[in-house]
């Protein structure tokens, strides 16, 4: 699953979206490494090196970061494919957001009662 979304990453999300997330990413490492950490180091959660590669980050499988970006590419690319979508930028209000839903299904029903028509 991660080989084929980043693979994804790089077709689908631009350069400059693929540093922003590899910023957000290098930064929610941080606060992951030390929770985790914490957890791994006391006896509250322990993992089976059979279960896994064996490879570690301090006490961290390195599974878990594959986990932690898992989480954080899914959540970039809805938020980019829906942006995308309705052409949507930052300073829009979440008004003009649900406008632009609003808009999106109005073209759908007229899409569909045209087919009927015809």
């Amino acid at each position: 699953i991660l080989v084929i979304l980043l693979i994804a990453q790089l077709i689908f999300v631009s350069a400059e979206n693929n540093w922003k997330f590899i910023r957000a990413f290098l930064v929610s490492l941080i606060p992951f490494l030390i929770v985790n950490g914490v957890l791994t180091y006391l006896p509250v959660v322990s993992y089976n090196d059979f279960e896994n590669s064996g490879f570690r980050i301090f006490t961290i499988p390195i599974e878990d970061a594959g986990y932690l970006y898992i989480l954080l590419i899914l959540n970039f690319m809805i938020l980019f494919c829906i942006r995308s979508l309705i052409h949507w930028e930052w300073h829009y209000t979440w008004c003009d957001l649900l406008h632009s839903f609003k808009k999106i299904f109005e073209k759908r029903k007229t899409i569909r009662f045209e087919q009927r028509v015809l």
